[in-house]
Parts: C-alpha cells; sequence; structure tokens
C-alpha cells in the first residue's frame, strides 16, 4: 500500500504536470486549410502516392492535427515505384499501408543537424509496440544520412538535406526510397506480387505466405 502525504503545493503541482493526458485529438475541422504536414504532402504532385497510402491508413487528421509534432519521411513518387510497384500500393490493406507509414515516422522535430549528430543512431519510430521496429541511421563517405544501411531484407534509404520541411505541427524529411519493417517484407517487398481476393494470402510469383493480423 502506498499513499501521499502532506500538503506541499508544489509537490501536488509536479504529481498532476506527471500524469499524461489520455485525451483523443480531437479531428481538423478543415484539412484543406493552414500549412502542415497533410496539405504540404497533399498538394505536392509528386507524392501523390504517398498521399494515397495516407488516405487509405485513414492518417490525414493525424498528420493534419495542430498536435502531430512528428517527422515523416516521404518518398516521391518516381523513386516509391523502384522499391514498390502501383499494383502492390493500389492493393494494399489498411492495416499495412498505416504501418508502413509509422515505420517512416519519429516523434518530435527531427532535422537534418540532429540526424547528422552521430554516425550511428537507432531511432525509434511510431510503428506498434507490439510490432517494435526501429530505423538506423548512418553517414556513409559523403556525409549523407542513410536509413538502414545494409540492414538485412529492407529497403536502405538516403535523406536528401535541402529538401527538409518544417511545418507548425512537424516536421517533412525527403527521402531516395522508403524503408520497410521486416515484418511487412513478406507482404510488401516483391514488385511482381499478384494481389487476390482473399486479403489473409499473399501471392508471389506462385508462392504464397499467409498473413495474420491482429484483430
Amino acid at each position: 500500500m502506498s499513499g501521499f502525504y502532506g500538503t506541499d503545493s508544489c509537490l501536488n503541482l509536479q504529481i498532476g504536470s506527471s500524469i499524461k493526458d489520455l485525451m483523443k485529438p480531437k479531428s481538423p475541422k478543415n484539412l484543406g486549410e493552414g500549412k502542415n504536414v497533410y496539405n504540404y504532402i497533399k498538394n505536392s504532385p509528386e507524392f501523390s502516392l504517398t498521399t494515397f497510402l495516407i488516405q487509405l491508413a485513414k492518417l490525414e487528421n493525424m498528420l493534419a492535427a495542430p498536435q502531430f509534432d512528428t517527422t515523416i519521411f516521404i518518398t516521391p513518387d518516381k523513386y516509391l515505384l523502384e522499391t514498390l510497384s502501383e499494383d502492390v500500393i493500389k492493393n494494399m490493406d489498411l492495416l499495412t499501408a498505416r504501418n508502413l507509414l509509422l515505420y517512416n515516422m519519429l516523434n518530435g522535430y527531427i532535422t537534418v543537424e540532429t540526424l547528422k549528430s552521430s554516425k550511428h543512431l537507432k531511432l525509434k519510430t511510431r510503428i506498434p509496440l507490439e510490432i517494435s521496429c526501429n530505423l538506423f541511421s548512418d553517414l556513409n563517405e559523403k556525409n549523407q544520412i542513410v536509413l538502414n544501411k545494409g540492414v538485412i531484407n529492407n529497403s536502405s534509404a538516403i535523406v536528401i538535406d535541402k529538401l527538409e520541411q518544417k511545418f507548425c505541427n512537424g516536421m517533412v524529411q525527403v527521402t531516395s526510397n522508403i524503408c520497410i519493417p521486416d515484418t511487412l517484407n513478406t507482404i510488401i517487398l516483391n514488385k511482381q506480387a499478384v494481389c487476390k481476393n482473399d486479403t489473409h494470402v499473399n501471392y508471389c510469383n506462385g508462392n504464397y505466405q499467409n498473413v495474420r493480423y491482429r484483430q
């Protein structure tokens, strides 16, 4: 058994400030107004496939919310299609799209300067805890930031320094490729995957693997 003693007002304030606010963020009334992360991506033609994934994953409100406070790594369409075919993207299910996007997000405003502050960084993503995936940041010989360099069964990506964008609710970093967590590689890494009506089975060049999601 535990308890608190005394009536120190400073102590009460400290306890109150440490309680986590569990209230859900309110959905923005007008997603099309204001300069925020979602509007920047949506209004940029070169990120049309990323916009499609965001809408498929139903994350528009999250990326437009004032309290988003997240850095997202996004890839122009021409580079994204080198890793994922358009058929795979267009036929992706909600949970796969959501986990793929969350894997490419970091809490807070992560600048290029921050990523270059160390040669090797292990970064905690916003992907759900039950999946538990991290991004790894390294500097190559050209002093470029490389995400997931040398990670087995994962696509590496170079952060394009000059395209960094900061907004009132978050930050956008543009990369040369999209990073894919190992847990999703069996589903979406193969560009020639043929999507069937059965959402629990992934067919790749005649082979298949059962895919189970948490209900």
